[in-house]
């Protein structure tokens, strides 16, 4: 599905040459305030991927490349990154766009820091620190702020190609072409400055899609589907772009219609930030569907020991999301005796908005625990609506009744008593240093607990820095005992893994109701946290 080069340039030069900023005067000694992956404009950057500097006195020109291959000096500027030349796609006073040095040796799973350092006709800039991971994803914008729009081209069955846009959406079944940097390393890296003349696929591992659709999980507030990666026809560099990568896939069927369909791409465990496509059955003119909505709202105790945060914590989390066509996310924990494998995923620094996309208020939200005073937690405002999020006193979370009313006349407007079940007491020993292996499975006892609960015990490891990988079992919370099961297929460093044990409602809920102002449910849940850190964790020798 990699089309002819033809196809793609005209996109290229929207993100790749953008002039701004005035003439700046010969002489100034030049200032880098940061550097930013040229896609998304939020760190980390990536070996070989395409960056934006920002600072002041940068060039004493306003200049973009000729071609290819890129530069290294334009109108008397030059980066080095690492003491590396970085070669140059263009150069103003107060922004330079470059591509990273390939060889400054960072694998896809690692994080490093680099410098980077501006010379300019008037002197040469104090080094500024760069953070790098091998990979680090950005979608390029059609309007190149690193949000809204992506720059992405829609191909129909009959093979035409054109721009993705609210006037021309893409339908299910078609494929989308999306452009972005930082997504891979490439099987046949040209040298820096030059592009690959045809399609290069990455050997870091395809690059998946992920479209707004299924509402679990939720990533910056927006829901996404995580099967929409499946169709991915072509992840690797885009030929005669300098430092871009493309994305190929086929829109599953199912995918909502929208004017902006949240769109993310995941290298391994890396996101990069949300932008949107337009997407509408019969194609042409994008429609929105209805506004739904739904609520969460959770207590939440948390023990913790060989942490940077011992002690205990109590907490209370509410929000309210509302966007087109959202679903109520599932709630249904796998029953108990599940060994669960995962990795967390690592979410880009940027937030950018979506339309339609909001968190509803509640007003001020009362807490009434059984024998206890009254607690009142206020909306806390953010950027696409309100959240709630509040320490509670120690102690305030446990066993018993609470009343959780919003306030009268609020948008959002409900009262509901739920019970909050019983904690447990864990009997063993997990003090930092404890090693945990498939060698030696502990046994871990505690007291407490009922049939109406369950526990999911999760194993935590840091993965070079970059991602977490985790293991998560479920028991009922009134077995008692527990011999952990083989679950310690993790390579970790020592002293990084956590193990931890959340108790909570059997069936993922203590209760739900409808709420005026909210389409579908209003879900209250509760959770005891214990946390154990400073593990030792040993490599499974039998693990792949």
């Amino acid at each position: 599905m990699n089309h002819s080069p033809a196809k793609v340039l005209h996109i290229g030069c929207i993100f790749l040459f953008v002039s701004i900023g005035a003439f700046s005067q010969t002489g100034t000694v030049p200032v880098v305030t940061g550097g930013v992956n040229a896609a998304s404009y939020s760190e980390p950057v990536a070996p070989g991927s395409l960056i934006s500097i920002f600072g002041s006195n940068l060039a004493a020109v306003t200049q973009s490349a000729g071609g290819s291959p890129l530069p290294m000096i334009i109108g008397g500027t030059s980066v080095t990154v690492n003491g590396l030349s970085a070669p140059l796609s263009f150069v103003s006073p107060n922004q330079i766009n470059a591509q990273v040095p390939s060889l400054i040796g960072t694998n896809p799973a690692s994080v490093s820091t680099a410098t980077v350092v501006v010379n300019a006709p008037g002197g040469s800039s104090q080094a500024t620190p760069l953070t790098i991971f091998g990979l680090a994803p950005g979608i390029f914008t059609s309007d190149s702020s690193g949000c809204g729009q992506a720059a992405a081209l829609n191909v129909a069955p009959d093979g035409t190609v054109s721009l993705n846009s609210t006037s021309n959406s893409a339908a299910p079944g078609d494929y989308l072409e999306i452009f972005g940097t930082g997504l891979g390393t490439l099987g046949h890296q040209p040298p820096d400055g030059s592009p690959s003349a045809v399609a290069d696929g990455f050997d870091s591992g395809d690059a998946l899609a992920l479209l707004g659709g299924a509402a679990d999980p939720v990533y910056f507030g927006v829901p996404l589907d995580f099967s929409s990666g499946s169709e991915t026809t072509y992840s690797g560099a885009a030929p005669t772009l300098v430092g871009v990568d493309q994305v190929n896939f086929q829109i599953p069927s199912g995918t909502r219609d929208g004017c902006a369909v949240p769109l993310v791409l995941t290298t391994g465990a890396l996101l990069s930030q949300v932008v949107t496509v337009s997407i509408n059955a019969n194609r042409g003119k994008c429609v929105d569907p209805p506004q739904q909505s739904y609520g969460q709202v959770t207590f939440v105790k948390t023990v913790a020991s060989g942490t940077s945060s011992d002690g205990e914590t109590d907490e209370f989390v509410a929000k309210f999301p509302s966007a087109p066509s959202l679903a109520q996310p599932s709630v249904g924990l796998p029953a108990a005796g599940m060994n669960i494998n995962e990795t967390e995923l690592i979410s880009s620094a940027r937030m950018c908005l979506v339309p339609g996309y909001s968190k509803l208020s509640a007003g001020t939200i009362q807490i009434q625990p059984a024998g206890l005073g009254a607690i009142s937690v206020q909306p806390i405002i953010e950027r696409d609506g309100v959240e709630y999020q509040m320490s509670l006193p120690t102690g305030f979370v446990g066993p018993g009744e609470y009343t959780i009313t919003s306030s009268s006349g609020s948008p959002v407007s409900f009262q509901e008593t739920m019970t909050i079940g019983s904690p447990i007491k864990i009997q063993t020993s997990l003090v930092p240093g404890t090693v945990l292996s498939s060698h030696n499975l502990p046994t871990i006892h505690w007291t407490g607990g009922d049939a109406n609960s369950i526990i999911r015990v999760t194993l935590i490891g840091d993965v070079d820095e970059v991602g977490y990988a985790t293991n998560a079992y479920y028991v009922s919370a009134d077995a008692g005992t527990l011999t952990l099961p083989y679950i310690f297929g993790l390579a970790v460093a020592p002293n990084k893994g956590e193990l931890i044990f959340d108790v909570l409602p059997a069936n993922g809920v203590a209760a739900g109701i409808s709420a005026e102002g909210i389409s579908q449910q209003v879900q209250f849940s509760w959770a005891y946290r214990y946390v154990f850190g400073g593990l030792s964790v040993a490599e499974n020798p039998f693990a792949d």
